[in-house]
């Protein structure tokens, strides 16, 4: 994965996080925690630590297989 996609998707997400204000209204949130976990995902497949991020969030993952 390239330096400039992560530095697109950290954009993306960054830009979630903050278009609400102060308050985030439960639509943005979800929108933030599904794109931040499947980015986690590709970063993980990157470097070949499916396993490790599997282990940690086992609740998101569970459909990962190894």
């Amino acid at each position: 994965m390239s330096k400039e996609k992560i530095f697109n998707k950290l954009i993306s997400i960054n830009k979630k996080i903050w278009q609400d204000d102060d308050r985030m209204d439960q639509e943005t949130l979800f929108d933030l925690q599904d794109e931040l976990q499947t980015f986690l995902l590709e970063i993980a497949k990157d470097i070949k630590q499916e396993e490790k991020l599997v282990k940690e969030f086992p609740f998101l993952y569970n459909h990962v297989v190894i």
